[in-house]
């Protein structure tokens, strides 16, 4: 095992997370699996440090598959919770326990078919992994991480790097091994989808992409525009299934695998600045996203439900808890001052500072087109949800009876993880970069000097926010108008009651669904078409299903044959068996003459 710096920091956050997830969830102290839940928390956070602690290949890929069985066990945790509870009230036999009709009834197959998805996938992208990890030591003769030095990419090196790329992203969550994160946020607790793919799966693929680039790997032009366009597709393709959904969690889930995007593309410019700024805003995602899923917890709690239709206007009874969602929307949306915008801003300029260099600049500008409009699009997806959770109105009446926040142990977590938002932001200088994203990188390979000259100055540029919002606040005040009309809207031949509710959030963007370009993606995306994991799990069923039918055909034409050649020897031998004592004496008098043949011969 070996700390340095970049590890060490993310163990840091990462028992940071663990922490605060441990708080939140003990508001369902009350439920009889919470001891089971918190072990695999624990058993979860051991492996995640044991793996960041490696300097052994054997070491972390014996750690690195005890996250992926943890990662399964949590997923199915939501099958123990919901059975519990129900089962209370389900009907039971006369021995006291519930039938085996109540109990599938009850727990239904989704969180085993959702856990099962992420373990195939998990699992296929560390076959890989270690695959990739095998090359390599066939190559350099090692699995010590600190003696092998950084090799050009030709031959098995190529395959190597490949191979071991595939298991950093789908441990990310990077498109095309994302699509276990949108089902397992509806089947899986809350808590789980904050501790899991916001924070802790991000900190550890987006470390072991940053080691392969940065340690074992020298990448070439062409291989960094296909990682930087593998970053810019999620970003793109992933924001806009999130326009569309009506559900919070399924919502924040695809803004989980976007987010990634910019790690990938940040690490896939080759710059300094641009390496840094992947691995920073690997460390802001994971603060504002698991606030974000925290939150949506607390709404649900207090709620029942996240479908964005049936909630509205929480400002008012969960304040802390919507000042919480707004500042890591802030931050997710990049936003100035908040952390989200600075880490993007380096990415920004690290794919600004690679076209010099670059033989292909055209895709590179691209490129940072589509992250800008990206983090646009990200912006008015969290409108959305500002809007349809705590600003509109009320779309029922237990929203509408709501009185109180929730407990301090579930609002003091989002409380602290959006002060980190607004810290982070503010004083990136000051605090993560000095600290913890600069000694990241080796100087020798990636000097600093010099990087940052035109980047953003947040200190200053926050203390003009303020003083903007100052001045404006005071010339509202001393303004004329004191008061504010309201009048009825002049609807002209439409039925004024159809508006008295106003405008649901979820139809902001309706439009963008119904485009010609864009509505029959988004119906094949539905049906699952882009789901490799749907097409593996066919091809794997159309191989045994000609598998079997070649196996079946081969064993029935072996019978047939069998049979046939048993029916000619048996007609044959009864021949020579007809019951007639001369072709007895003939036999015995051939066996004779071949008996003395052999013995005197």
């Amino acid at each position: 095992l070996r700390a340095y710096t970049f590890s060490s920091f993310c163990i840091l956050f990462a028992s940071l997370f663990a922490f605060l997830i441990c708080l939140y969830s003990i508001a369902q102290s009350h439920n009889r699996t919470i001891a089971q839940y918190f072990s695999f928390i624990l058993i979860n956070l051991g492996a995640v440090n044991g793996a960041l602690l490696s300097n052994n290949f054997i070491i972390l890929i014996f750690f690195w598959e005890i996250a992926a069985v943890m990662l399964y066990l949590l997923i199915r945790t939501r099958i123990t919770q919901r059975c519990h509870a129900e089962l209370d009230s389900a009907s039971r036999n006369e021995f006291g326990t519930a039938s085996i009709e109540t109990l599938k009834q009850v727990q239904g197959d989704n969180s085993y078919k959702t856990a099962t998805k992420a373990l195939y996938i998990i699992g296929f992208s560390d076959f890989c992994l270690l695959l990739g990890i095998i090359l390599l030591w066939n190559i350099t003769g090692s699995f010590q991480i600190t003696t092998i030095s950084k090799a050009s990419l030709c031959g098995y090196n190529l395959f190597a790097f490949l191979l071991m790329t595939i298991g950093a992203l789908a441990k990310a969550g990077a498109m095309p091994f994302h699509t276990w994160i949108p089902d397992a946020s509806k089947d899986a607790p809350v808590e789980v989808m904050a501790y899991l793919p916001a924070s802790l799966d991000k900190l550890l693929g987006i470390y072991l992409l940053a080691r392969i680039y940065a340690d074992f790997f020298t990448l070439n032009i062409n291989l960094n525009l296909i990682l930087m366009f593998i970053g810019a597709f999620t970003i793109i393709a992933a924001v806009f299934m999130a326009l569309v959904q009506h559900d919070l969690k399924k919502l924040l889930s695809y803004h989980a695998v976007s987010q990634v995007g910019y790690m990938v593309l940040g690490i896939g410019t080759g710059t300094t600045v641009g390496i840094l700024g992947g691995i920073f805003h690997m460390l802001n995602n994971s603060i504002y996203k698991s606030c974000l899923f925290l939150c949506a917890g607390s709404v649900e709690k207090k709620t029942g439900t996240t479908e964005l239709d049936k909630l509205g206007g929480l400002s008012k009874a969960m304040p802390i808890t919507f000042f919480a969602t707004l500042i890591a929307a802030l931050s997710i949306s990049g936003v100035p001052p908040f952390n989200g915008f600075f880490s993007k801003w380096m990415i920004y300029q690290g794919l600004i500072s690679s076209l010099p260099a670059s033989r292909f600049p055209l895709p590179t500008l691209l490129f940072l087109v589509a992250a800008m409009f990206g983090s646009a699009l990200t912006l008015a997806s969290f409108i959305k949800v500002i809007h349809s959770v705590f600003l509109g109105q009320p779309k029922n009446s237990k929203t509408q009876e709501l009185k109180n926040e929730v407990n301090w142990t579930m609002w003091l977590p989002t409380v602290i993880l959006a002060f980190l938002c607004v810290l982070f932001g503010v004083f990136a200088y000051q605090i993560p970069l000095k600290y913890f994203i600069f000694p990241s990188l080796p100087s020798t390979l990636y000097p600093l000097p010099s990087i940052f000259s035109g980047v953003w100055q947040p200190s200053l540029a926050t203390l003009l926010i303020i003083a903007g919002l100052v001045i404006g606040a005071v010339i509202y005040l001393l303004g004329t108008i004191k008061t504010i009309r309201k009048a009825e809207t002049y609807i002209y031949g439409e039925d004024p009651e159809i508006f008295k509710e106003g405008f649901l959030g979820t139809e902001f963007y309706l439009t963008i669904s119904e485009l010609k370009p864009f509505s029959a993606i988004y119906r094949k995306a539905e049906q699952r078409v882009f789901d490799f994991y749907g097409w593996a799990i066919g091809l794997a069923k159309a191989s045994a299903d000609c598998i079997f039918v070649c196996i079946d055909r081969m064993l029935e034409n072996m019978y047939i044959g069998f049979d046939r050649l048993t029916k000619i020897v048996s007609k044959f031998t009864s021949e020579l068996q007809g019951g007639l004592l001369q072709i007895y004496l003939y036999w015995s008098l051939f066996g004779l003459v071949i008996l003395l043949f052999i013995l005197c011969g």
